[in-house]
Protein backbone atom coordinates (compact mmCIF):
# COMPACT_ATOMS: atom_id res chain seq x y z
CA UNK A 1 0.00 0.00 0.00
CA UNK A 2 2.93 2.46 1.18
CA UNK A 3 4.38 2.08 -2.57
CA UNK A 4 1.53 2.53 -4.51
CA UNK A 5 0.89 5.75 -2.47
CA UNK A 6 4.59 6.42 -3.37
CA UNK A 7 3.85 6.21 -6.53
CA UNK A 8 1.18 8.52 -6.63
CA UNK A 9 2.90 11.09 -5.04
CA UNK A 10 5.66 10.45 -7.46
CA UNK A 11 3.31 11.27 -10.67
CA UNK A 12 1.69 13.84 -9.10
CA UNK A 13 5.26 16.08 -8.86
CA UNK A 14 6.08 15.10 -12.24
CA UNK A 15 2.72 16.43 -13.80
CA UNK A 16 2.69 19.48 -11.47
CA UNK A 17 6.82 19.94 -13.01
CA UNK A 18 5.52 19.64 -16.20
CA UNK A 19 3.06 22.17 -15.77
CA UNK A 20 5.21 24.41 -14.65
CA UNK A 21 8.10 24.08 -17.55
CA UNK A 22 4.98 25.03 -19.88
CA UNK A 23 3.58 27.46 -18.39
CA UNK A 24 3.33 30.65 -20.47
CA UNK A 25 1.18 34.19 -19.81
CA UNK A 26 1.39 37.12 -22.73
CA UNK A 27 1.07 40.55 -22.41
CA UNK A 28 -1.91 40.78 -24.12
CA UNK A 29 -3.58 38.13 -21.54
CA UNK A 30 -1.75 39.55 -18.27
CA UNK A 31 -2.82 43.62 -19.33
CA UNK A 32 -6.96 41.71 -20.48
CA UNK A 33 -7.36 40.27 -16.77
CA UNK A 34 -9.66 41.79 -14.24
CA UNK A 35 -6.66 42.93 -11.68
CA UNK A 36 -3.48 42.56 -14.10
CA UNK A 37 -1.38 43.23 -11.15
CA UNK A 38 -2.47 40.16 -8.75
CA UNK A 39 -2.22 38.02 -11.89
CA UNK A 40 1.22 38.65 -12.67
CA UNK A 41 1.80 37.92 -8.63
CA UNK A 42 0.49 35.24 -8.81
CA UNK A 43 2.35 33.85 -11.99
CA UNK A 44 5.77 35.26 -10.30
CA UNK A 45 5.18 33.50 -7.72
CA UNK A 46 4.80 30.08 -9.52
CA UNK A 47 6.32 30.85 -12.53
CA UNK A 48 9.66 33.06 -11.50
CA UNK A 49 11.61 32.11 -14.89
CA UNK A 50 8.65 32.69 -17.32
CA UNK A 51 7.73 35.94 -15.36
CA UNK A 52 12.08 36.94 -16.41
CA UNK A 53 10.88 36.95 -19.99
CA UNK A 54 7.19 38.29 -19.15
CA UNK A 55 8.47 41.44 -17.68
CA UNK A 56 11.23 42.06 -20.28
CA UNK A 57 8.11 42.56 -22.75
CA UNK A 58 7.03 44.77 -20.24
CA UNK A 59 9.52 47.14 -19.39
CA UNK A 60 9.88 47.10 -23.48
CA UNK A 61 9.27 50.04 -25.68
CA UNK A 62 6.31 48.46 -27.22
CA UNK A 63 4.39 47.48 -24.28
CA UNK A 64 1.84 50.65 -23.96
CA UNK A 65 0.97 49.91 -27.73
CA UNK A 66 0.54 46.00 -27.27
CA UNK A 67 -1.39 46.92 -24.33
CA UNK A 68 -3.36 50.22 -26.18
CA UNK A 69 -4.19 47.48 -28.97
CA UNK A 70 -6.18 44.72 -27.20
CA UNK A 71 -8.32 47.47 -25.57
CA UNK A 72 -7.32 47.53 -22.18
CA UNK A 73 -7.46 50.42 -19.87
CA UNK A 74 -4.64 52.12 -18.96
CA UNK A 75 -5.41 52.64 -15.59
CA UNK A 76 -5.66 48.89 -14.86
CA UNK A 77 -2.19 47.89 -16.17
CA UNK A 78 -0.18 51.03 -15.49
CA UNK A 79 1.40 49.57 -12.15
CA UNK A 80 2.57 46.25 -14.11
CA UNK A 81 6.04 48.26 -15.61
CA UNK A 82 6.75 49.27 -11.58
CA UNK A 83 6.07 45.21 -10.09
CA UNK A 84 8.33 44.47 -12.88
CA UNK A 85 10.89 46.46 -11.97
CA UNK A 86 10.90 45.45 -8.32
CA UNK A 87 10.26 41.84 -10.02
CA UNK A 88 13.37 42.02 -11.48
CA UNK A 89 15.99 43.68 -8.74
CA UNK A 90 14.45 40.96 -6.31
CA UNK A 91 15.72 38.32 -9.36
CA UNK A 92 19.67 39.87 -9.05
CA UNK A 93 19.53 40.14 -5.70
CA UNK A 94 18.63 36.23 -4.68
CA UNK A 95 19.45 35.27 -8.22
CA UNK A 96 17.32 32.74 -10.50
CA UNK A 97 18.74 29.76 -8.67
CA UNK A 98 17.18 31.58 -5.09
CA UNK A 99 13.98 32.02 -6.25
CA UNK A 100 11.99 29.56 -4.65
CA UNK A 101 9.59 27.56 -6.74
CA UNK A 102 6.29 26.16 -5.31
CA UNK A 103 6.50 23.04 -3.53
CA UNK A 104 4.32 20.50 -4.62
CA UNK A 105 2.85 18.84 -1.35
CA UNK A 106 3.46 15.61 -0.14
CA UNK A 107 1.82 13.77 2.70
CA UNK A 108 4.17 12.91 5.24
CA UNK A 109 5.07 9.08 5.69
CA UNK A 110 5.27 7.84 9.33
CA UNK A 111 8.84 7.09 10.58
CA UNK A 112 9.08 3.43 11.94
CA UNK A 113 11.67 2.93 14.61
CA UNK A 114 13.13 -0.25 15.63
CA UNK A 115 10.84 -1.25 18.95
CA UNK A 116 11.63 -1.15 22.23
CA UNK A 117 10.93 -4.31 24.41
CA UNK A 118 8.20 -3.44 26.63
CA UNK A 119 6.87 -0.94 23.89
CA UNK A 120 4.35 -1.33 21.85
CA UNK A 121 4.96 -0.49 17.83
CA UNK A 122 2.18 2.44 18.00
CA UNK A 123 3.95 4.06 20.75
CA UNK A 124 7.18 4.19 18.09
CA UNK A 125 5.91 5.77 15.22
CA UNK A 126 5.89 9.39 14.72
CA UNK A 127 2.55 11.23 13.90
CA UNK A 128 2.58 12.93 10.17
CA UNK A 129 0.40 16.31 12.19
CA UNK A 130 3.62 16.89 14.57
CA UNK A 131 4.85 19.64 12.58
CA UNK A 132 6.34 23.00 13.90
CA UNK A 133 4.94 25.58 12.42
CA UNK A 134 7.35 28.52 10.72
CA UNK A 135 7.95 31.97 12.03
CA UNK A 136 6.73 34.58 9.72
CA UNK A 137 9.13 36.27 7.98
CA UNK A 138 8.38 40.06 8.98
CA UNK A 139 9.46 42.71 6.28
CA UNK A 140 12.25 44.91 7.22
CA UNK A 141 11.27 48.94 7.52
CA UNK A 142 12.00 50.64 4.70
CA UNK A 143 14.76 53.22 5.28
CA UNK A 144 14.42 56.71 4.39
CA UNK A 145 15.95 58.24 1.36
CA UNK A 146 17.84 61.03 1.77
CA UNK A 147 16.75 64.10 -0.69
CA UNK A 148 18.82 66.41 -2.35
CA UNK A 149 17.81 70.23 -1.31
CA UNK A 150 14.74 71.25 -3.75
CA UNK A 151 15.09 75.52 -3.63
CA UNK A 152 12.52 77.07 -5.58
CA UNK A 153 13.72 80.69 -6.28
CA UNK A 154 10.78 83.21 -5.61
CA UNK A 155 8.83 83.95 -8.91
CA UNK A 156 10.81 86.43 -11.61
CA UNK A 157 9.41 88.71 -13.70
CA UNK A 158 11.97 88.46 -16.43
CA UNK A 159 11.23 85.29 -18.63
CA UNK A 160 14.30 83.99 -19.06
CA UNK A 161 14.86 84.33 -15.07
CA UNK A 162 12.12 82.25 -14.55
CA UNK A 163 12.90 79.76 -17.33
CA UNK A 164 16.26 79.32 -15.61
CA UNK A 165 14.68 79.26 -12.46
CA UNK A 166 12.47 76.35 -13.04
CA UNK A 167 14.86 73.96 -15.43
CA UNK A 168 17.04 74.19 -12.07
CA UNK A 169 14.12 73.27 -9.90
CA UNK A 170 13.25 70.35 -12.35
CA UNK A 171 16.58 68.91 -12.76
CA UNK A 172 16.94 68.58 -8.85
CA UNK A 173 13.42 66.92 -8.71
CA UNK A 174 14.44 64.89 -11.77
CA UNK A 175 17.77 63.82 -9.59
CA UNK A 176 15.64 63.06 -6.17
CA UNK A 177 12.85 61.22 -8.12
CA UNK A 178 15.40 58.73 -9.27
CA UNK A 179 16.86 58.21 -6.20
CA UNK A 180 13.59 57.47 -4.64
CA UNK A 181 13.11 54.99 -7.55
CA UNK A 182 15.41 53.18 -6.74
CA UNK A 183 14.73 52.60 -2.93
CA UNK A 184 11.44 52.41 -3.03
CA UNK A 185 8.85 49.35 -2.27
CA UNK A 186 6.05 48.77 -5.04
CA UNK A 187 3.73 50.75 -3.07
CA UNK A 188 5.71 53.95 -3.37
CA UNK A 189 7.21 52.83 -7.00
CA UNK A 190 3.13 53.36 -8.20
CA UNK A 191 3.39 56.69 -6.61
CA UNK A 192 6.89 57.68 -8.28
CA UNK A 193 5.85 56.62 -11.48
CA UNK A 194 3.04 59.20 -11.15
CA UNK A 195 5.07 62.04 -10.16
CA UNK A 196 7.52 61.03 -12.73
CA UNK A 197 4.88 61.39 -14.99
CA UNK A 198 3.56 64.47 -13.76
CA UNK A 199 7.29 66.19 -13.84
CA UNK A 200 7.63 64.91 -17.88
CA UNK A 201 4.15 67.47 -18.29
CA UNK A 202 5.46 70.38 -16.57
CA UNK A 203 8.94 69.88 -18.42
CA UNK A 204 6.98 70.14 -21.52
CA UNK A 205 5.47 73.47 -20.38
CA UNK A 206 9.12 74.36 -19.95
CA UNK A 207 10.03 73.76 -23.35
CA UNK A 208 6.78 75.84 -25.07
CA UNK A 209 7.47 78.73 -22.54
CA UNK A 210 10.98 78.71 -24.28
CA UNK A 211 9.88 78.41 -27.88
CA UNK A 212 7.81 81.56 -26.87
CA UNK A 213 10.10 83.57 -26.14
CA UNK A 214 12.92 82.89 -28.87
CA UNK A 215 9.93 83.77 -30.91
CA UNK A 216 9.36 86.99 -28.71
CA UNK A 217 12.68 87.77 -28.90
CA UNK A 218 13.11 87.32 -33.20
CA UNK A 219 9.94 89.76 -33.41
CA UNK A 220 11.29 92.44 -30.63
CA UNK A 221 15.04 92.60 -32.67
CA UNK A 222 12.88 93.52 -35.63
CA UNK A 223 10.77 96.02 -33.70
CA UNK A 224 13.62 97.99 -32.20
CA UNK A 225 15.40 98.21 -35.37
CA UNK A 226 12.15 99.91 -37.28
CA UNK A 227 11.72 102.49 -34.00
CA UNK A 228 15.50 103.33 -33.63
CA UNK A 229 15.26 104.12 -37.08
CA UNK A 230 12.34 106.48 -36.55
CA UNK A 231 13.34 107.70 -33.26
CA UNK A 232 13.16 111.51 -34.15
CA UNK A 233 9.60 111.34 -34.42
CA UNK A 234 9.17 110.58 -30.75
CA UNK A 235 7.40 112.99 -28.52
CA UNK A 236 8.29 110.86 -25.36
CA UNK A 237 9.69 107.29 -26.18
CA UNK A 238 13.43 107.72 -26.15
CA UNK A 239 14.96 103.94 -28.25
CA UNK A 240 18.38 105.21 -27.46
CA UNK A 241 17.81 105.20 -23.90
CA UNK A 242 16.59 101.60 -23.60
CA UNK A 243 18.80 100.14 -25.29
CA UNK A 244 20.04 97.78 -22.80
CA UNK A 245 16.76 97.31 -21.58
CA UNK A 246 15.19 93.55 -21.37
CA UNK A 247 12.77 92.93 -24.24
CA UNK A 248 9.60 92.72 -21.17
CA UNK A 249 11.14 96.09 -19.85
CA UNK A 250 11.23 97.49 -23.81
CA UNK A 251 8.01 96.50 -24.51
CA UNK A 252 6.55 98.08 -21.24
CA UNK A 253 8.15 101.56 -21.42
CA UNK A 254 6.73 101.65 -25.13
CA UNK A 255 3.46 100.52 -24.35
CA UNK A 256 3.72 103.34 -21.57
CA UNK A 257 4.62 106.31 -23.66
CA UNK A 258 2.03 105.38 -26.50
CA UNK A 259 -0.82 107.34 -25.06
CA UNK A 260 1.17 110.41 -25.17
CA UNK A 261 2.45 110.28 -28.53
CA UNK A 262 0.99 110.94 -32.04
CA UNK A 263 -2.04 108.34 -32.92
CA UNK A 264 -0.23 106.83 -35.71
CA UNK A 265 3.38 106.82 -34.28
CA UNK A 266 3.31 102.57 -34.85
CA UNK A 267 3.81 102.06 -38.64
CA UNK A 268 1.46 98.80 -39.27
CA UNK A 269 4.18 96.27 -39.32
CA UNK A 270 5.69 97.86 -35.43
CA UNK A 271 2.08 97.63 -34.59
CA UNK A 272 1.94 93.85 -35.50
CA UNK A 273 5.42 93.21 -34.24
CA UNK A 274 3.87 94.47 -30.73
CA UNK A 275 0.99 92.75 -30.93
CA UNK A 276 2.08 89.60 -31.32
CA UNK A 277 5.06 89.87 -28.86
CA UNK A 278 2.05 90.99 -26.04
CA UNK A 279 0.54 87.80 -26.95
CA UNK A 280 3.72 85.88 -26.62
CA UNK A 281 4.76 87.13 -23.74
CA UNK A 282 1.63 86.36 -22.16
CA UNK A 283 1.70 82.80 -23.24
CA UNK A 284 5.40 82.30 -22.03
CA UNK A 285 4.05 83.26 -18.48
CA UNK A 286 1.45 81.54 -18.40
CA UNK A 287 3.31 78.34 -18.75
CA UNK A 288 6.09 79.53 -15.91
CA UNK A 289 3.21 79.80 -13.64
CA UNK A 290 1.47 76.72 -14.32
CA UNK A 291 5.19 74.66 -14.61
CA UNK A 292 5.90 76.18 -11.33
CA UNK A 293 2.48 74.64 -9.35
CA UNK A 294 3.27 71.42 -10.65
CA UNK A 295 6.61 71.19 -9.31
CA UNK A 296 5.48 72.83 -6.28
CA UNK A 297 3.24 70.36 -6.13
CA UNK A 298 5.51 67.35 -7.37
CA UNK A 299 7.98 68.69 -4.43
CA UNK A 300 5.66 68.53 -1.80
CA UNK A 301 4.50 64.87 -2.20
CA UNK A 302 8.30 63.48 -2.69
CA UNK A 303 8.97 64.81 1.06
CA UNK A 304 6.20 62.85 1.77
CA UNK A 305 7.31 59.98 0.55
CA UNK A 306 11.21 60.29 1.29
Amino acid sequence: MRILLSLGILVSCLASQATLATATLTVEEVVKKTNPIQALQEFSEQHPQETVGLCEEILGNEFYSRADAVGASRIKYLKLPAFCQEFKIKMQKEGPGKIALPSVPTEAQPTLTKPMIGKKLSETVTSKFNVVPEEPVLPKPRAKVVLKAMDFAPESKSVQEEQANLKKADLEIKENLARLAEEADLIHKEKIVRLQMLRQEAEAKLATAQERYDHLSMILGFMREDLGNMKHDFKVFNPDKHQLDSHEQYMEALEQALPMESPHILTPRSQEYLQTASQLLKEANALHSQARLELESIKRDMLELG
